[in-house]
């Protein structure tokens, strides 16, 4: 059973706002924080950001655009990150960024191989050569192959990284997708036309990721992706963290990528969330801007 986030747990939305949770009650957010090994600070953010976003929604007619958007399903193919991911395909695994989420999610799916891979129990970089001959599905439209999807390949390393790039040329009429924290990266070596570049950005404002994960800062990330020079990028906003609209949509826009995907936590990781406003109006302007937006989990 999925453990319940800590605002349910102590019944926070009970209260009608943030400021109205008594002082006792605040600090058992931030005892149950501490317990759980999340930062204090993060959880209160999530928590006033969710509270928020509530008093939007009680506010919002029902046939509201924003209530709309909010009230569609999580992606039925649940087991994967995208929809459009046909196969996830991990020749190397591993990653040292401690992303919160993370543990969640794509660490605590390694969990399960420990009786096959230590090293992907542990999460810890490493390859795994045996599947570079692996069989490869055919991909159609917008479909592609998710490629290193357990792991970072900014810590795999560059003779390997070679290899896996050497298979995907021999499958020219299939696309796949590397996706890297750290698009610096990506200058290592030479990409085929097959192949989607994609960079996580959650969020524009660096101030609200030191307790996030040990990733480059989100700046640093929109500079560096913007540097790479390969026809097919794509950018992941998921999970969204509380942003500023403006820079967003430039961000995105001087990116220019294929497609966008758009989502919220969907781990429940108390982290500092938009509100569906936000998250309405962020969709809206991408989609005037001409990019193809995937919605990822909506929560209603």
């Amino acid at each position: 059973m999925p453990k319940s986030s800590i605002a349910d747990q102590l019944n926070i939305f009970d209260y009608p706002s943030y400021e109205a949770i008594p002082s006792a009650k605040r600090t058992w957010i931030t005892i149950k924080a501490k317990q759980r090994g999340k930062n204090p600070k993060m959880v209160h953010a999530g928590i006033k950001a969710a509270m928020a976003k509530r008093a939007v929604l009680k506010k919002t007619p029902k046939n509201s655009p924003t209530k709309k958007i909010s009230n569609k399903k999580a992606s039925k193919n649940k087991g994967n990150m995208y929809a459009l991911s046909v196969k996830q395909w991990n020749p190397f695994v591993g990653c040292k960024y401690d992303c919160s989420y993370c543990k969640t999610s794509f660490q605590a799916q390694a969990k399960r191989q420990k009786q096959r891979c230590i090293r992907c129990y542990q999460y810890t970089p490493h390859t795994h050569p045996e599947r570079l001959t692996a069989s490869i599905p055919n991909t159609e439209a917008d479909e592609f192959i998710f490629t290193c999807s357990s792991g970072d390949i900014s810590f795999c390393p560059t003779p390997f990284l070679k290899k896996i790039v050497k298979r995907i040329q021999e499958e020219p009429q299939k696309t796949f997708l590397i996706q890297s924290k750290n698009p610096k990266t990506f200058e290592r070596v030479d990409f085929p036309t097959n192949v989607i570049l994609g960079v996580t950005l959650e969020t524009n404002r660096d101030e609200l990721y030191d307790c996030v994960s040990k990733a480059p800062k989100p700046s640093t990330r929109y500079r560096d992706f913007l540097k790479v020079r390969h026809p097919r990028k794509m950018v992941t906003i998921e999970p969204v963290i509380d942003f500023d609209l403006d820079v967003m949509v430039k961000w995105i826009k001087q990116i220019k990528p294929c497609m966008v995907w758009l989502g919220y936590d969907s781990r429940r990781n108390d982290l500092p969330e938009p509100s569906d406003e936000k998250f309405q109006n962020l969709h809206r302007e991408l989609m005037k801007a001409g990019i193809k937006v995937k919605l990822k989990t909506v929560k209603g």
